[in-house]
């Protein structure tokens, strides 16, 4: 898995976590789950996602940590009755998505690893290009 039970602990107590999993580390592991997806089909474009969530103790990305748990957490909370601690949750999901959307537009950056091109290039699926074409020249 992409996360321990130590990386919740920032982010939610030990004994917070053992409630929102309803005492099942099944449930935690498939919110994680659903959550890595959802923030593969933001960062997959430009990103080498696989690379992202293969990578392992200090080499993984904080700021994808942090969205992974944000993500996960709000799905465990979904599921919870009375939707205890909800309005938390949903705050944090939904600036988890913000940031991602702006990720994906290219607004901001982070350090991800990038998707070589098919020649190998690099940033190449990159929104941005600069292309400065073929330079005109007017003569009248």
């Amino acid at each position: 898995m992409f996360l321990t039970n130590d990386d919740y602990a920032a982010f939610a107590g030990r004994d917070s976590l053992r409630v929102l999993q309803q005492n099942d580390e099944e449930n935690r592991h498939t919110a994680e789950l659903a959550a890595i997806d959802e923030i593969k089909g933001y960062i997959g474009t430009r990103y080498d996602a696989d690379a992202v969530f293969e990578a392992q103790g200090n080499d993984r990305s904080k700021v994808i940590m942090m969205r992974v748990v944000d993500i996960a957490l709000y799905h465990l909370v979904s599921a919870m009755p009375n939707r205890m601690g909800y309005e938390i949750r949903e705050t944090r999901y939904k600036r988890a998505i913000e940031w991602l959307q702006e990720l994906q537009k290219g607004n901001i950056t982070a350090d991800l690893p990038l998707k070589t091109g098919p020649g190998g290039e690099e940033d190449y699926y990159n929104p941005i290009r600069v292309n400065p074409g073929q330079k005109h020249t007017y003569d009248w």
